[in-house]
């Protein structure tokens, strides 16, 4: 299987990708990777902001997966009762 049926299976399965739904903005518990992180390790990079997401019992955003009418680009903002209602996050990736 070549990139494009590995990225559709990965999007399919809800998994996260670096650089695309893994990014600065985007910590581990809110891309629920939580089976991942180790709140036991002492002193690594984002420790306290994972300790605090933990501690709080909710990510202030996360990775979800929503079926679209039609395919949009990447960075497309997504947007509750269409473009005049709040905003509820961005696409990152798109089954073609």
């Amino acid at each position: 299987a070549g990139e494009e049926e590995w990225q559709a299976l990965r999007i399919a399965r809800g998994r996260p990708f670096p650089g695309s739904e893994l990014t600065a903005d985007v910590n581990p518990l809110e891309a629920g990777l939580y089976h991942a992180v180790s709140f036991k390790k002492g002193c690594y990079l984002g420790q306290e902001t994972v300790a605090k997401v933990n501690t709080q019992g909710t990510p202030k955003q996360r990775l979800w997966g929503v079926q679209l009418s039609r395919a949009v680009p990447p960075g497309t903002p997504l947007f509750v009762d269409g473009d005049g209602g709040m905003r509820a996050g961005k696409v990152t990736s798109m089954l073609p």
